[in-house]
């Protein structure tokens, strides 16, 4: 957020207007990854690219994960009905706090805090894996395309009452 704000901004906006798209192609991408690396791994040419594609999956997770966090501290805010953070850097930091202080809360609570701690697993795996959908469709967030627009239907007439119709005239044969 601090060095890509654009990108951050285009990403969580993306979640935000088209969740199930970046959710469906962000599980796609998380099953795809092992059949991915092991492609790479028994091909030579490969090989060399294990590396950098590993350093660019943690980069659009690092990217995903940021707009999440932004998606999340927003709603939030709205949830408790107070303004949220104008920055986008104190609405990043804002979300990663609740989704890290489920985490430290359930650790320290001694009954019923692994709970806690699963519900924050979880938020934070499924905030990956829209974060990861979120990047992709914007392209590692550089892009962002207009909201779907439904189609435009034309609007409809109040049906008229028909003119009487005169009785034609009859005529001889």
């Amino acid at each position: 957020a601090i060095f890509f704000p654009k990108n951050v901004e285009n990403v969580s906006r993306e979640i935000t207007v088209n969740f199930w798209k970046s959710a469906g192609i962000g599980a796609l991408i998380v099953m795809a990854l092992f059949p991915a690396f092991l492609t790479m791994l028994i091909s030579i040419m490969g090989i060399p690219l294990i590396p950098l594609a590993a350093l660019l999956l943690v980069a659009a997770k690092l990217l995903g994960f940021c707009g999440f966090s932004a998606v999340l501290a927003k709603r939030f805010f709205e949830g408790i009905k107070r303004p949220a953070p104008v920055s986008l850097i104190a609405q990043v930091c804002v979300g990663y706090g609740l989704v890290a202080g489920a985490f430290f809360i359930g650790h320290a609570l001694p009954i019923l805090g692994w709970l806690l701690t699963l519900a924050g697993f979880i938020v934070a795996a499924f905030g990956v894996v829209l974060g990861l959908g979120a990047v992709w469709s914007t392209k590692m967030g550089t892009t962002f395309g207009p909201a779907p627009v439904p189609p435009q239907v034309p609007p409809v007439q109040p049906a008229q009452p028909a003119a009487p119709a005169s009785p034609a005239p009859i005529t001889p044969a």
